[in-house]
């Protein structure tokens, strides 16, 4: 039981991370840029739109990275795309 809390906790933490965060973006919307692609994010856009604002791992999740462990504002499709960062074009000696 002590772990399940301790998830909760963590979850919550990170939920007001977030919101702290898209706050300060929409108070100074000229620091609301994607890290990844470098093009401004649309604080007005709702959640559920591919260029909204969302709060990207430095570490994913999926590789070891922690819930509370380093983030940065993204575009949720850039987030999306950049996954856990092992999807990358793949590599060919031919020059097409």
């Amino acid at each position: 039981m002590g772990k399940q809390r301790n998830m909760r906790k963590v979850t919550h933490q990170y939920r007001e991370r977030v919101r702290r965060v898209r706050r300060q973006l929409e108070r100074d919307p000229s620091k609301a840029v994607c890290w990844i692609c470098g093009d401004p994010i649309d604080m007005s856009l709702p959640v559920s739109h591919q260029m909204a604002f969302t709060l990207d791992h430095i570490i994913a999740l999926a590789t070891g990275g922690g819930l509370m462990g380093e983030t940065r504002p993204a575009h949720r499709k850039c987030n999306s795309e950049r996954s856990d960062g092992r999807h990358r074009a793949a590599d060919t000696l031919l020059d097409w």
